[in-house]
């Protein structure tokens, strides 16, 4: 049973190490004998900070997901702040920032994608249950937020708060879904610009002039933009 001091560098090493490999290769194809020859550490100073192999990668991944959003975090605050003192142009261009990072982050062939780190986590009981506590906490702030702003008349009548937060996630697993097919290549600002327009009745937004010709420019480049991202 492992029983090495959980706050280690030496933990710490062998996390960050774990944490790179999963951005390099499938977890099917890695080993405690890959990993400790990257980390440059024996096996059993692996399982000296580690029970196994399996609650070493859940962890790496969870992490993985915290160092994701922790611009998700700062977008929620600045959201939260523009809503305090009421301001909508902070509140629109802060969730058209959000809307485009959830969709570069589900990309398949993203370095970090969101959905590969949730599949990883889920795969581990221990710390799908920690994670699961986490999600509820950024949801709940995400609800809040969007109901307020709705109760300020910031977003379209028809709209609910719980929309407003699926529309993120939704674009996380639209952008990971479609680079798979061969039909269509969308951008990240052209999916913002869209939900955008949903959520708000393209109203403070721009005109609906200007929002069509931003998004079918991105469509139009929405290869290179992807690849700069």
């Amino acid at each position: 049973m492992a029983e090495g001091n959980p706050n280690s560098k030496t933990r710490e090493h062998i996390l960050n190490v774990a944490k790179i490999l999963l951005t390099e290769t499938n977890k099917d194809a890695l080993s405690v004998s890959v990993l400790c020859e990257r980390a440059h550490i024996a096996p059993s100073t692996f399982y000296y900070y580690f029970t196994s192999f399996a609650d070493c990668l859940a962890e790496a991944d969870r992490q993985r997901y915290e160092d994701l959003v922790g611009a998700f975090e700062e977008r929620i605050a600045a959201i939260e702040r523009a809503l305090d003192v009421g301001d909508p142009n902070v509140f629109y261009a802060t969730v058209r920032d959000q809307m485009t990072a959830a969709w570069s982050l589900g990309r398949a062939d993203a370095r970090y994608s969101l959905i590969r780190t949730f599949i990883n986590i889920f795969d581990n009981k221990g710390q799908s249950t920690r994670f699961r506590s986490q999600l509820d906490a950024q949801f709940d702030r995400w609800l809040a937020a969007a109901e307020l702003a709705h109760q300020r008349g910031w977003t379209f009548d028809g709209t609910t708060a719980e929309m407003v937060v699926l529309m993120f996630w939704a674009a996380s697993v639209g952008q990971f879904v479609l680079p798979v097919s061969t039909r269509r290549t969308m951008a990240p600002t052209a999916v913002a610009a869209f939900f955008m327009e949903i959520l708000t009745g393209a109203v403070g937004v721009g005109s609906p002039e200007e929002t069509a010709v931003e998004a079918e420019t991105d469509l139009v480049h929405g290869v290179e933009l992807d690849a700069e991202l």
